[in-house]
């Protein structure tokens, strides 16, 4: 019994061992291995850095120290005192574009200065007392015109005034005879035709002098007369009459009041041209 329990045993490990003993070994599947190529840009670069700090290294090996001023200094200057091409042409080029030195310390604005390199040269800047000052520009002397009288000019004094010609002139005449002749300087701008810019170029060159203006008596002037005023016209013409020949003569500006369309703003510019007469 124990014989053949030893054999059933055997039997069932035989597997077992043929798999460790006699089974072929694995084949390792095959690794294609590529030469790694390499980085050429890094390469690159690196070499290109070190060629700009050898070239750095040799002018600053070569750097010379004297009294400069940046606002004058030309480029090969700059490069005598250590600083590269690139930055030499940088503020050759920024003084171009209208940009000055004014201190020293403006050298650290430029863009790419080293600051141990600015520091080297602050002892040597010399600055022109000149570039601390900017130029004066000499302007000319405001032209003087003179003033014209608005109740006394003639049409080329009128046209002598800016944006005032033939036309715009002779209707400010027209205007002035019509109203009997200004009492202000702001009546101008009424002008049939005058822009208010137009007016503003010249209102400071206007004067009124000592002048009578035209009256006109209310009570007794016709309708003809009263309706070619400025201030009046037609249909207020007409009524100021009709009023008048129901109620009698007026006696004083607030008469006036008691007509429809004399509000208080037109009888104030109409005032200064009545007369209340009987």
């Amino acid at each position: 019994m124990i014989t053949l329990v030893v054999l059933i045993v055997l039997v069932r490990l035989l597997p077992y061992v043929y798999e460790i003993w006699f089974a072929p070994f694995p084949q390792m599947p095959e690794v294609q291995i590529t030469a790694l190529e390499p980085d050429t840009s890094f390469t690159a670069n690196r070499y290109e850095e070190s060629k700009r700090k050898e070239s750095e290294f040799k002018t600053q090996k070569k750097a010379k120290r004297f009294y400069f001023d940046p606002n004058e200094l030309s480029q090969s200057g700059f490069e005598e005192l250590g600083l590269n091409t690139y930055l030499a042409q940088r503020i050759v080029r920024y003084r171009e574009k209208g940009g000055r030195f004014y201190k020293a310390d403006d050298l650290f604005r430029i863009y790419g200065m080293d600051s141990s390199m600015a520091n080297s040269l602050l002892p040597w800047v010399q600055i022109r007392k000149a570039a601390h000052q900017p130029e004066k520009i000499s302007r000319p002397a405001p032209v003087q015109y003179s003033r014209i009288d608005i109740n006394t000019a003639d049409s080329a004094a009128w046209e002598s005034l800016p944006g005032i010609g033939p036309k715009l002139a002779a209707r400010i005449i027209t205007f002035r005879e019509k109203l009997g002749g200004f009492y202000s300087i702001d009546q101008i701008g009424e002008t049939y035709g005058l822009a208010d810019s137009v007016f503003l170029k010249f209102k400071n060159r206007l004067q009124r002098g000592p002048y009578a203006l035209r009256k006109m008596n209310i009570n007794n002037a016709d309708k003809e007369t009263l309706q070619a005023h400025p201030y009046i016209r037609y249909k207020l013409a007409a009524l100021i009459i009709a009023y008048r020949n129901q109620h009698g003569n007026f006696e004083k500006i607030s008469d006036l009041e008691k007509i429809p369309g004399c509000d208080t703003a037109l009888l104030k510019k109409l005032e200064p041209y009545l007369n209340f007469s009987p």
